[in-house]
Order: structure tokens, then C-alpha cells, then sequence
């Protein structure tokens, strides 16, 4: 995949700068937590499975991480694939211990200046020498406010945090109040014992209302820093 994205960074290399110098990266720039490199997967122009893209990260000083190769196949654009390939890199970003993101690049890529544009890049003093670069950017970057998710799973349990990187949540996790820690745990188990059929009538109604009532007790405790959603 790096070497598609040379190869098309050498055909499209503006004239009279000079060429394009290639210099593939090392392998363990994106090994986390020092970084990640992603590959995008679609269909080629035959409608077969096919890798169409790519990007990473990479860590470059401490909380400042770079962007790398970020490239998409031309049949691709137009589709959405770079902003969520950018917001996916942005988000392992954060997990990293991030707290902003730069990169390099060339001001003739009009597509992509318009995509980091479009994700709240800003021009800076160059930071490297790249030769293939006229063009440095930077993104300081701010932590989402955090989803907790209430909906029951057992016997594993009832809180669920999709950017984290455990997913499941215990009450633990959030310092939660002795009595309000063992409801959501009684909630999941009831789940379990009488639900897990998904048995109607007033059994299921008073699981649905507790629940309810629990949830507005963790958004009363959370609720500086996360939101709740309720699935029951």
C-alpha cells in the first residue's frame, strides 16, 4: 500500500520542484503506543475486496504525534473515506496520549489541504525538512466528551464505553456510590434471570423503569464529563 502511495505521489509531484524523494518509514514509528498505521479496505474498479487507502500516526516528540502517509485511491474519493480515516487517526491519537497532531504537506494536494481544512488544521512554521513538503500543519486536539452506553450483557455487565479502549465498563470505573454500584449489577442480573427471554408484561415494565431510574442517577454523577444513553 506505501508503495501505491509513492507511486502516486511521484506521478503527481508538481513540476519544477524538484522530484519527489521517497523515504519509506520504519516499521516500529507505528507500533503502538508510538503510533499506528491503518489500512483502508473497499473494492477495486471490478467491484473484488481490495485495500484502497492508508494512513498512520506517529509519535514525534511527547503529546505531539505527526501524520503520515494519508492516501486514498482516486476511484474512492468522494465517498467519505477521508474523514473517517482522519477521525479514526485523530482518535487513536487521543488514546496515545496525544495532545496535538502535525503534519507536512504539499499546497498543489488541493484535496487533501481541503480535508485538513475541513478538520480544523491551521498553517505553522515548518517543524521538519521535508523536500516534499511547502506546506506544515497542526491540530491541537481535545478529548470527546465520553458516551457511556447502559444496556444489560450478562454475565460480563451493565456499562459500556466505546472510546475506551477496555469497552466494558465496571461501576468501579466511574467511582460510583456503594448502593448505585449494586443496582446496575442487580439490573443486569435481572436482565439474566427473567428478561433473557424477553418476557412481556409487568415484569419487564418495572426492569425497564428501574433501569430508567438508575440511569438518571449515573447522569447526575457522570454528567461533568460524559453522557448516558439508556438501551434496555
Amino acid at each position: 500500500m506505501l508503495s501505491d502511495y509513492f507511486n502516486a505521489r511521484r506521478e503527481t509531484f508538481p513540476s519544477g520542484t524538484g522530484s519527489y524523494a521517497t523515504k519509506f518509514p520504519s516499521r516500529g514509528d507505528f507500533e503502538p503506543p508510538a503510533g499506528v498505521f491503518l489500512v483502508v479496505e473497499g473494492e477495486n474498479l471490478a467491484g473484488e475486496p481490495a485495500d484502497v487507502g492508508c494512513g498512520g500516526i506517529r509519535r514525534i516528540a511527547p503529546g505531539r504525534y505527526e501524520v503520515k502517509h494519508l492516501w486514498l485511491n482516486p476511484s474512492t474519493r468522494g465517498r467519505g473515506f477521508g474523514h473517517l480515516l482522519l477521525d479514526e487517526l485523530e482518535r487513536r491519537a487521543l488514546l496515545f496520549g496525544a495532545r496535538e497532531l502535525v503534519l507536512d504537506t504539499n499546497d498543489s494536494l488541493l484535496a487533501a489541504g481541503a480535508l485538513y481544512k475541513a478538520h480544523g488544521y491551521l498553517e505553522i512554521e515548518p517543524y521538519n525538512d521535508n523536500p516534499n513538503a511547502n506546506l506544515w500543519l497542526r491540530k491541537v486536539l481535545t478529548e470527546p466528551r465520553r458516551m457511556i452506553q447502559m444496556f444489560p450483557d450478562y454475565p460480563v455487565g451493565p456499562l459500556w464505553e466505546r472510546t475506551h479502549p477496555n469497552y466494558q465498563m465496571e461501576p468501579e470505573n466511574y467511582d460510583l456510590p456503594h448502593d448505585l454500584a449494586e443496582g446496575l449489577r442487580e439490573w443486569n442480573d435481572r436482565w439474566s434471570k427473567v428478561l433473557s427471554v424477553r418476557e412481556v408484561g409487568p415484569s419487564r415494565d418495572r426492569w425497564i423503569t428501574d433501569g430508567q431510574k438508575l440511569a438518571d442517577q449515573l447522569r447526575d454523577i457522570v454528567g461533568e464529563f460524559a453522557d448516558v444513553e439508556y438501551t434496555p
